[in-house]
């Protein structure tokens, strides 16, 4: 699929902060999607930011 887009120019954001324990969460998220191959690597100009929602508490002791 193409998009074609008025401006060629990638959008750069910051990365968002998150500690060593998120990103090793993260980086273990995304190896098992990779290895499912429900996502893949890619090198491109335009990429989507990781965000990972953080769960309420549901039951309270």
């Amino acid at each position: 699929v193409r998009i074609d887009l008025v401006d060629n120019t990638p959008i750069f954001n910051k990365p968002y902060r998150y500690s060593e324990v998120e990103r090793d969460l993260i980086k273990a998220q995304t190896k098992k999607l990779m290895d499912v191959k429900l996502i893949e690597f890619s090198n491109r100009e335009y990429i989507l930011m990781t965000v990972m929602p953080i769960k309420k508490e549901i039951f309270k002791n």
